[in-house]
């Protein structure tokens, strides 16, 4: 059967390499609503006319596949780059600066500059001098967007795994990612916090009531 969820995500890009502009950077961040762990921003800039089957929203791919697809973009792309911000400082300038402080940092670290960037979501990423294109729910409509975001999140799903390892499995972080789960929020009220958690979390109330009970 064919997959209809990239046959349309090309359109953003179409238009833009129509115009003449080619280097277009897609940027998008993982880890946003973690109790855990830092958040990731990737950029990527594809060559044009490029699609990767089944490449879509990143929380729509299997697991089992995000390897070979990750491997896929990288082959491909023309430039990528991605961006930590971790948890001590998104507690210190809030989540939104954290995110927006991401995405800025990948695509300034680019090695190709982009003369276009589509951002998924609705803030624009400040300080950058370069056109921008808001889109909602980018990670599905944009194919650049789409590679940026699962470029992002296998980042991050390594790298919790890692600090899973660092404490033993104690927070089973390979399988939650650092997301607030009923599962997690138990295990923290268990074995305490660590420096990957985020202590302005509304999380926390949570952590604290079972504390005082």
């Amino acid at each position: 059967m064919k997959d209809k969820s990239y046959e349309n995500n090309l359109k953003y890009e179409s238009e833009l390499w129509n115009k003449g502009i080619k280097y277009i950077a897609g940027v998008d961040e993982v880890g946003r609503g973690c109790f855990a762990g830092p958040v990731v921003a990737a950029a990527v800039i594809m060559p044009p006319n490029i699609r990767i089957p089944y490449l879509t929203d990143s929380k729509k791919i299997p697991k089992s596949k995000h390897s070979s697809l990750v491997e896929e973009i990288k082959h491909h792309a023309i430039a990528y780059y991605i961006a930590v911000v971790d948890a001590q400082t998104i507690d210190d300038i809030n989540i939104r600066q954290a995110t927006l402080r991401a995405m800025k940092h990948s695509l300034e670290s680019l090695d190709t500059q982009p003369e276009y960037i589509l951002v998924d979501g609705s803030d624009t990423v400040p300080g950058i001098n370069t056109s921008q294109l808001n889109i909602h729910k980018g990670d599905y409509y944009s194919h650049t967007i789409s590679a940026a975001s699962l470029l992002a999140k296998e980042y991050r799903d390594k790298l919790m795994a890692e600090y899973d390892q660092i404490y033993n499995n104690k927070y089973e972080w390979e399988k939650n990612a650092g997301y607030p789960t009923k599962k997690h929020i138990e295990l923290v009220i268990k074995n305490g916090l660590t420096p990957y958690h985020r202590r302005t979390w509304k999380t926390m109330e949570k952590i604290e009531e079972a504390h005082e009970a």
